[in-house]
């Protein structure tokens, strides 16, 4: 509706260009070009931005010459309104293609003097992912912003490059506690996907943010990112098990899910997630808890065949039963003792369950059948 406005109030008539020239409200490229330039009207000059944006998403050819005029108007314009629409519009582009503007989007982000279009520029330069990996040292300045939406929208920026942005670090810890909850929410993002040098520091920042946090979203999103972080020391273990009592079933499928990606420390939760994994009501939290457990088990899962072979035969969720068989064929050799628990849930009414019982077989006996690797020569 706001784009169709700013066409109303177009009422001049549209310069002629050349014949193959691509158009947009039956205006051509070089029109619009003109109107971002020249034209003294605001209004306008934000019509040009959003007619130049559909001119180059549509027009490969001309792409380049539309997308860095507004890349232009982002950096130049005289008005915010502008240099805004100019930032979203770039953002509404296919990544690869709108790399030829991140020179523009870096320079914007250091120079921009509106909070607004600081705002809008770094959202889209959230949105280029690790490409904009350029852009890191000006977004790690812009932390320091004093606008609670500035900051948050450059935290998910930097979360959002990446293992490239693990510079960050020491100045996203020291917004971990921020006021504003989406600073926080955008922080607790961030400290999960750079992939710090440092972890244990990151890993007292969650740890404190999942134990403080009031709100649902932010104590998921402070599980998320400890599990990301692969960080396992410095009370990490305790503050997930304890929770595996929540009482949201996604909550605690998430908790799990964070957990099998610490590997063997999930020894020291193996009595919960076992427990979860014979009593939960929620099929979710059984999957996961059975494939959290055997992986960070690894070999030594062969002594859970027992509780699976029963399961197997008594889960009421065929998702579950096939997780068990799917968890079963990959012990390998040492599966071999669930054999007779496999080939009877090749009789179980659902087909899923009866093909991953076989396929678990057929896995077990392939292993079975590798010879063994010779031993050194002395």
């Amino acid at each position: 509706m706001r784009c169709c406005l700013l066409f109303a109030c177009l009422a001049l008539a549209a310069p002629a260009g050349r014949a193959d020239e691509p158009t947009f409200n039956d205006r051509p490229l070089s029109a619009w070009l003109t109107m971002l330039k020249e034209d003294p009207t605001p209004r306008k000059r934000r019509a040009a931005v959003v007619a130049l944006g559909q001119i180059a998403a549509a027009d490969k050819a001309e792409f380049v010459t539309a997308i860095a005029a507004v890349g232009r108007a982002m950096t130049n314009d005289a008005v915010p309104a502008v240099r805004q629409q100019a930032a979203a519009v770039i953002g509404q582009q296919k990544v690869e293609d709108a790399l030829v503007v991140l020179t523009d989007l870096t320079t914007a982000v250091r120079v921009e003097k509106e909070p607004g279009v600081r705002r809008e520029v770094a959202v889209t330069l959230g949105r280029f992912g690790k490409l904009a990996k350029q852009a890191v040292p000006a977004l790690i300045e812009a932390l320091a912003d004093k606008d609670d939406g500035v900051q948050a929208a450059t935290a998910e920026a930097l979360g959002r490059v990446g293992p490239d942005a693990r510079a960050a670090a020491p100045d996203l810890l020291k917004l971990a506690k921020a006021a504003d909850k989406p600073v926080r929410q955008a922080v607790t993002f961030a400290l999960g996907r750079i992939d710090a040098d440092d972890k244990p520091p990151v890993a007292a920042a969650l740890v404190e943010t999942l134990k403080t946090a009031t709100e649902v979203e932010l104590r998921r999103e402070a599980v998320t990112s400890l599990g990301l972080l692969g960080e396992s020391q410095g009370g990490v273990m305790p503050a997930l098990a304890a929770q595996l009592t929540d009482k949201d079933a996604e909550h605690r499928v998430l908790t799990i899910d964070a957990l099998g990606k610490l590997g063997p420390a999930v020894r020291s939760v193996e009595s919960e997630l076992l427990g979860l994994f014979q009593t939960d009501p929620d099929k979710g939290v059984r999957q996961v808890s059975i494939r959290a457990l055997c992986k960070g088990l690894n070999a030594e899962a062969a002594r859970l065949i027992p509780v699976l072979a029963q399961r197997l035969q008594t889960d009421a969720d065929f998702e579950v039963r096939v997780a068990i068989a799917q968890e079963l064929g990959g012990l390998g050799v040492s599966g071999k003792a669930a054999i007779p628990a496999l080939r009877l849930a090749q009789r179980d009414p659902q087909i899923r369950v009866r093909e991953a019982a076989a396929a678990a077989i057929k896995q077990i006996d392939r292993a079975g059948a590798k010879p063994a690797a010779e031993p050194p020569k002395p």
